[in-house]
């Protein structure tokens, strides 16, 4: 379809349902079961899962069925940083003697665009981002969540 992706009932919720638009009720619910992490992501991977997955679910956006698609973050998430630690151990000598570590001595002698491991970076990067939005996962999404501490009491305004 054309137009933006549809933004989850469950972060329209908790941004405050900004405009005011209709909200499908009605939309599958998912059983709310804490996913577990596959086995087969990697040190990095693991650790964003531990890190992001909790509180995502205490939110309501990451159920069991949610298991791919934060798997695949927390793998671009990987990718960026094993990449990262590729251009930062990264060393070349110019010509008058000078050390040059990390992303400088790529580009140093390099285009951007033929080094590897920042091509990766790049597009793991891209895929986390786009992924992050799904979630809820990036500064302008939190800035526009309000968060109810005691549903109870807001549905008791709405009488």
């Amino acid at each position: 379809m054309p137009g933006p992706a549809r933004i989850p009932t469950a972060l329209k919720l908790l941004e405050g349902n900004p405009g005011h638009q209709k909200l499908n009720l009605n939309e599958p619910k998912p059983s709310p079961i804490m996913p577990e992490y596959p086995k087969w992501l990697d040190t990095a991977a693991r650790h964003e899962w531990k890190r992001c997955a909790p509180i995502l679910f205490k939110l309501g956006l990451l159920v069991r069925e949610d298991m791919a698609q934060f798997a695949m973050y927390c793998h671009n998430y990987s990718i960026v940083v094993q990449c990262a630690k590729m251009i930062k151990s990264a060393r070349l000598i110019t010509k008058d003697g000078k050390k040059l570590k990390g992303i400088t001595a790529y580009l140093y002698e390099k285009n951007s665009q033929t080094i590897p491991e920042l091509t990766a970076m790049n597009k793991a990067q891209q895929m986390c981002k786009a992924i992050c939005a799904d979630f809820g996962l990036n500064p302008s999404a939190r800035g526009r969540m309000v968060l109810h501490e005691n549903e109870e009491e807001s549905d008791e305004d709405l009488d």
